[in-house]
C-alpha cells in the first residue's frame, strides 16, 4: 500500500470513529445490520418533500432478501435485495423483479437511525450508486417510519 493510500484510509477511520462518536454523544442509534431493514417501512418524506398523513400511503416492505414498493395497498413493484453492511452508508443493490422496471437494477446507500431508515437510490438501470444521502437530480431519496399498523 502506498503511503498516499494509507494515508486515505487512516483519515477515513479517523473520520468514521469522530461520526460514531459523535452519534453516541448525541444520543443518536445508527444501526448498521441488515436485520434492521427487516419489517414493513411507511415513507413520510420524497426527495425532499414531506408526505402529508391523508396523501397516498407509500410502503416499502423487507422480508429476508426480498421487498415490495405498494401505494395506497397496492403492489407497484417487487425483487430482491443485497446489502453491504461493512460499507458506511450500508450499500444496497435491488434486482426488480415486477413492476415498470421489471429487469433493472437500482443500487444506492441506506441507514437506519432512531428508528428511520433513510435511502438513497439512482434511478432504474442507471448504474450509478450515489455516494451521499441529498436530493439532485439522478436519484430517489426517501425517508421512512416503521409502519404501525
Amino acid at each position: 500500500m502506498e503511503y498516499k493510500d494509507a494515508m486515505k484510509s487512516f483519515i477515513g477511520t479517523i473520520a468514521g470513529m469522530a461520526m460514531a462518536a459523535s452519534l453516541i454523544a448525541s444520543g443518536t442509534q445508527l444501526t448498521t445490520t441488515p436485520s434492521a431493514l427487516q419489517g414493513t417501512w411507511r415513507l413520510t418524506s420524497l426527495n425532499g418533500r414531506s408526505i402529508p398523513d391523508h396523501g397516498p400511503q407509500i410502503t416499502l416492505s423487507i422480508v429476508g432478501e426480498k421487498y415490495q414498493q405498494a401505494v395506497d395497498g397496492k403492489v407497484t413493484e417487487r425483487g430482491t435485495l443485497k446489502l453491504d453492511a461493512s460499507k458506511q452508508p450500508m450499500t444496497i443493490d435491488l434486482a426488480i423483479t415486477e413492476g415498470e422496471d421489471s429487469g433493472k437494477a437500482q443500487i444506492g446507500i441506506v441507514e437506519v437511525t432512531d428508528g428511520t431508515l433513510r435511502m438513497c437510490l439512482d434511478t432504474p438501470g442507471a448504474g450509478q450508486r450515489p455516494s451521499e444521502f441529498g436530493v439532485k437530480d439522478g436519484v430517489i431519496v426517501f425517508e421512512a417510519r416503521k409502519n404501525e399498523l
